[in-house]
């Protein structure tokens, strides 16, 4: 699937992005916290990804899409209490932790409504169709 190829370089875009826009409003942008909340955003997204890789047959599109979220949400919080319980970080890893949340939850969520549009009903369910009729 194209997002384990994209999300690397998504995450790396968007941190040049910022450690520029830091160096133009003359801030230091705290590499070492970025390089942790990068890190934390790339793993957490990359196994979020792996539900919809291998859904069929045993779940439904839709149940894979929200699985691969929540994944998403729970190691991401989970992996950054770690980090902050531990290395007590400065408030600027917070911030680099939701810009790159941010930017991995809208692939997460973008590759889940891909594969729930292009999903076909699993083997035995009834797709039924609304019918009027007048009488």
């Amino acid at each position: 699937m194209r997002a384990l190829i994209v999300n690397p370089l998504v995450l790396a875009v968007s941190a040049v992005l910022g450690v520029a826009l830091c160096r133009a409003l003359h801030l230091d942008p705290h590499l070492h916290e970025l390089a942790i909340a990068a890190g934390i955003c790339l793993a957490a997204v990359e196994a979020a990804v792996v539900p919809l890789l291998v859904y069929r047959g045993i779940m439904h599109a839709a149940q894979a899409a929200l699985l691969a979220t929540v994944a998403h949400l729970m190691i991401a919080t989970m992996a950054a209490g770690g980090v902050i319980m531990t290395l007590h970080p400065p408030i600027a890893f917070l911030y680099w932790l939701f810009a790159f949340y941010a930017v991995t939850l809208v692939i997460v969520c973008v590759e889940a409504a891909r594969v729930v549009r292009s999903a076909t009903p699993p083997a035995g369910d009834k797709v039924t169709t609304a019918t009027t009729t007048t009488h």
